[in-house]
């Protein structure tokens, strides 16, 4: 549960990073100032707002588990 959980958190950061530098990179206020913390905060809220897609989480989850929990012979043949 701490490797899914690590992996969703994971994902948000990276997005969230990517999303902020691309924001400053088109208005050109990465600089000599460094970061804005506010904006990688409202940056933040907003792609985990946007990230919060019951389908994702079910798709996360449902790969989680199939990673935990081992196939056995007579669940890989009713798959068949």
């Amino acid at each position: 549960m701490q490797g899914v959980s690590a992996a969703y958190l994971t994902r948000l950061a990276g997005l969230s990073l990517v999303t902020y530098f691309e924001e400053c990179s088109q208005t050109q206020e990465v600089g000599a100032e460094g970061f804005s913390f506010d904006r990688l905060t409202q940056t933040l809220k907003a792609v985990f707002q946007d990230n919060q897609r019951t389908a994702f989480l079910q798709t996360l989850v449902k790969q989680g588990i199939a990673r935990l929990v081992p196939a056995t012979p007579q669940l890989e043949a009713a798959k068949s």
